[in-house]
């Protein structure tokens, strides 16, 4: 899984990958609602992101 506040740029190469049928692990976006320097804010939602999803993200998933 990748995690970035680059939504547009990240979305398309998770695209890309897909119709190439290249690997690819997941892609979680944070969301600019989040402050990005509210480190521990992010923190804990990345812990709870975890918490709530133990197996992990499916291939070529895109989750915000």
């Amino acid at each position: 899984m990748f995690v970035t506040r680059n939504r547009d740029d990240f979305i398309a190469i998770t695209l890309h990958r897909f119709e190439a049928g290249l690997p690819h692990f997941g892609l979680l976006i944070v969301p600019h609602s989040l402050p990005g320097d509210r480190f521990n804010l992010v923190a804990r939602a990345l812990g709870q992101y975890a918490n709530d999803h133990p197996a992990g993200m499916a291939a070529y998933t895109v989750t915000f």
